[in-house]
C-alpha cells in the first residue's frame, strides 16, 4: 500500500510512530499481566 512517490522522510516518521505505538502496547500488556 506504499505510494510510488513516498519519501524516505515519511517512511522514517511512519516507522518511528509504529515503534512507539508497539512499545507502549507491549508496556501496557506487561503491566496488565
Amino acid at each position: 500500500m506504499h505510494e510510488p512517490g513516498i519519501s524516505a522522510g515519511t517512511a522514517v516518521i511512519v516507522l518511528i510512530s509504529l515503534y512507539f505505538v508497539i512499545k507502549r502496547a507491549v508496556k501496557n500488556g506487561i503491566t496488565e499481566a
